[in-house]
């Protein structure tokens, strides 16, 4: 006959077969790091190159190579960030013995993907007509948006960094004079945050 403690190993067993069945959680904080690195760099790299002042004054206009190059360097960047964060949770699914396409990962990109495409679509509008100043705003708020969605299917952490970033967005619409440097701060400096959360508290 079972004893108390066996029942109890049942149960631990059974709810942990429960929340692999219904989260994925072989997210890498190393996917992280790397998203701020590729964010920084990229930052670096459109704003230097044309000159663009970190505080935004009034109406802003890009010239016509920016308004080709801005959204090709976004696109590089998020291809960039997809990869790695599938590579690296990829490994981070054999170590655990899992696989990376269940149930659940496909409900996380999914409920991922609604926001992220809407916001990139916002964003390319508003890009369009010039209505530059409220994009780090947008992108901010929707990125947080699919980070709160996904949340429901993987750790908890990726709700309090989503959260996170909706209020830097609402801040960054807010003070629109400084909605660059809160981008940095979303995409670059939270990202490290949440790399280096992820890798103390589950020792990834």
């Amino acid at each position: 006959m079972k004893n108390e403690h066996d029942y109890l190993q049942d149960l631990t067993e059974i709810r942990t077969m429960m929340e692999k069945s219904s989260k994925f959680i072989s997210l890498s904080g190393w996917a992280g790091y790397m998203a701020g690195i590729y964010s920084l760099v990229a930052f670096v790299i459109v704003f230097n190159y044309f000159h663009i002042d970190l505080t935004i004054r009034g109406s802003v206009q890009l010239p016509l190579p920016a308004q080709v190059f801005v959204p090709g360097v976004a696109v590089i960047l998020l291809i960039l960030s997809v990869l790695t964060a599938i590579f690296l949770s990829r490994r981070e699914a054999k170590k655990r013995t899992e696989t990376i396409w269940s149930p659940a990962s496909k409900h996380l990109i999914i409920h991922m993907a609604i926001p992220l495409i809407s916001g990139g679509i916002l964003s390319l509008i508003l890009l369009w007509y010039d209505q530059l100043v409220l994009l780090p705003a947008i992108t901010l708020i929707f990125y947080g948006l699919a980070l709160f969605n996904a949340a429901f299917f993987t750790n908890r952490e990726v709700r309090i960094f989503g959260i996170s970033q909706i209020v830097l967005g609402l801040l960054a619409a807010f003070f629109q004079q400084y909605a660059l440097l809160f981008w940095l701060a979303g995409f670059c400096f939270l990202h490290f945050i949440y790399g280096m959360s992820i890798q103390i508290i589950y020792k990834r």
